[in-house]
């Protein structure tokens, strides 16, 4: 599991950003502990406890509207900014792993590949279980082909 204070500091961050929003029942701060605790454990929406947080639905809204605005993206790579700051975060090692999602329709980045149509998900991690980015390809050339091309694509501030 992931270090409590980093999480806390993230939903401090968010809470931050939408102050200004009001929901008619629950805080903020509920709604984000509730979303911050399914991508913490894994579990699916409906094992979200209720006794401690606001309904599944109203999460998975708030979610999606984070999701919808990498509002979660530009706040996991302001962190890793802060603590490069404070010199606590360097990267030496970094780990890049891709993986299949199969895909029934067509779109931009769909390929055709012996187990089917569908996209390839690329994360590069660093040591520190940090990620550092995410990219979504198309899934017909070897990973080995998106290495570079994904390295330049990251933020130059991290680029070592």
């Amino acid at each position: 599991m992931r270090n409590i204070n980093q999480i806390m500091i993230l939903v401090q961050e968010i809470s931050l950003l939408f102050l200004s929003y009001k929901t008619r029942k629950h805080e903020m701060k509920n709604i984000l502990g509730g979303i911050i605790w399914i991508l913490v454990t894994g579990s699916q929406w409906h094992l979200l406890p209720r006794e401690n947080f606001p309904p599944k639905s109203t999460c998975y809204y708030w979610f999606e509207k984070f999701r919808k605005n990498n509002i979660l993206g530009i706040i996991l790579f302001n962190m890793s900014l802060k603590n490069k700051k404070n010199k606590e975060y360097q990267i030496k090692e970094a780990y890049i792993d891709a993986t299949f999602t199969e895909s029934k329709r067509g779109g931009d980045k769909i390929g055709g590949t012996k187990a089917g149509k569908g996209t390839k998900l690329f994360a590069i991690v660093s040591r520190n279980n940090r990620i550092l980015h995410l990219s979504l390809e198309n899934a017909t050339p070897h990973e080995s082909k998106f290495i570079l091309p994904i390295i330049e694509k990251m933020p130059k501030k991290l680029n070592h």
